[in-house]
């Protein structure tokens, strides 16, 4: 593939993938055919705006998790969610200690969750185009 093309790549999907995946696409396309510049747009990327915005509005049910692939992570977001909900429902002072602690820590992992699932759909984005171009160069 020429430079041109390289660089066009890395320019459309620069925000999708994380900057040290930039260098490995690089390489992987030195060797790809120029025609797979242009098929790059058959491959489904996640949005990292629409991962974002997931993350931050319903990360703490897991959908975000869902959208990137991840189900086992947004299962135990799920049930995490439901069961610490469920447990201020119990009427006695250790369960309002328990809920209150492990809503702490609930928000906790909801605010690096959000940082963690942009991270996981921008790897994700890169090791997808990669192995595109890597069919595409055999």
């Amino acid at each position: 593939m020429t430079q041109e093309n390289i660089d066009k790549v890395i320019q459309t999907y620069k925000y999708s993938i994380t900057k040290h995946s930039v260098d490995t696409l690089k390489r992987d396309m030195e060797n790809a055919p120029d025609e797979c510049a242009d098929n790059l747009s058959q491959v489904k990327i996640k949005k990292i705006s629409i991962v974002l915005l997931l993350s931050i509005f319903l990360g703490f049910i897991g959908l975000d998790r869902f959208y990137v692939d991840d189900r086992r992570l947004a299962i135990s977001k799920i049930i995490f969610t439901v069961l610490t909900v469920a447990i201020r429902f119990i009427p006695s002072d250790i369960a309002v200690i328990i809920a209150n602690i492990l809503t702490g820590f609930m928000c906790i992992w909801y605010l690096m969750e959000i940082y963690n699932t942009f991270q996981c759909a921008r790897i994700m984005n890169a090791s997808r185009l990669s192995y595109y171009i890597s069919l595409q160069s055999n």
